[in-house]
């Protein structure tokens, strides 16, 4: 029997940890492993996730991790593969509800034989909290921005039918671990230096240049509420502008780079125009990203 393991991640998610922990241990067939890490909440969240587990025999998840400081998504992530054992993981944020039967038809998947397919990662049908998509995998356009695939559109009746994406949405995905143990670097698992967004994408264009692929099954059901990338925060912008260039220079083809360089003055230039003229970060972002990209070219060689 393939083993299933789930790491839930929660930061700050007062308002959403209980109903994302409710879903979990209410699934028709139960994952095989749990384990919830949380990020340093500053808000009620550690509070939230002790209450919740008093009552172990109802259920019975392992005792949670607090973690000392903010390890952002990836680190956590990192800190989650780790720690569990299942041939598959399942990774989700805490604002996230999954379907009752998630598990279960995630368990039919994998019973298959996904050898040939070299399928390393299962991205769901991931709904807002009004029905409409949030994300139906990942996609990746000509200039190389980056995208959820039917975000914003009608949930109902769309996006029903199985078939090969870019990756899949950091909010909740499936990994293959043999996917992840071909690809883990020098940054690890995911790469701890994006710290948080875009880090779904490095992952799935890692796994690509390594013959993998990302299959999106609709009958992966879940909700997700939205954080930071939804919000558009300055914060989040800053992640944003600074990691896209850390993923083409870990991850682009040279001579798509150059082609790139010569498109750079409609989209590149103008796009860094607008965010030092409207972000308090953009400097130090900047010089971030500057200082860094020898260290992603190293890791790209690796």
């Amino acid at each position: 029997m393939i083993k299933i393991s789930a790491v839930v991640i929660s930061y700050n998610n007062t308002d959403t940890i209980r109903a994302c922990l409710t879903s979990i241990a209410s699934q028709s067939v139960s994952f095989d492993e749990v384990m919830i890490n949380d990020n340093k909440s500053a808000d009620q969240t550690p509070e939230e996730i002790t209450s919740f587990l008093e009552n172990r025999e109802r259920f019975p998840f392992p005792a949670p991790v607090f973690n000392a400081r903010n390890k952002g998504f990836c680190g956590a992530a990192n800190q989650g593969i780790r720690a569990v054992s299942g041939e598959f993981v399942v990774i989700l944020n805490a604002d996230v509800i999954l379907a009752e039967d998630f598990a279960a038809k995630l368990k039919e998947l994998v019973s298959f034989d996904l050898s040939r397919e070299r399928i390393g990662i299962f991205a769901p049908k991931i709904l807002d909290f009004e029905g409409k998509i949030d994300s139906a995998g990942l996609c990746l356009t000509f200039l190389r921005r980056f995208r959820d695939r039917g975000r914003g559109e009608s949930g109902s009746g769309r996006y029903d039918s199985a078939c090969r994406v870019f990756g899949a949405s950091g909010a909740c995905a499936v990994y293959n671990r043999n996917m992840l143990d071909s690809i883990r670097g020098p940054g690890g698992f995911f790469d701890e230096d994006f710290f948080i967004m875009l880090e779904d994408f490095d992952v799935s264009w890692r796994q690509a240049r390594l013959g993998w692929h990302t299959l999106y099954s609709p009958v992966l059901n879940c909700k997700h509420k939205g954080g930071i990338s939804h919000k558009k925060t300055g914060i989040g912008r800053a992640f944003m502008f600074r990691n896209r260039y850390f993923l083409l220079a870990k991850n682009e083809s040279l001579p798509r780079l150059a082609l790139l360089l010569l498109c750079s003055f409609f989209y590149d230039l103008p796009h860094a125009v607008f965010f030092i003229l409207t972000n308090p970060l953009a400097s130090g972002f900047i010089r971030q990203t500057v200082c860094m990209l020898p260290a992603m070219i190293r890791k790209r060689k690796s």
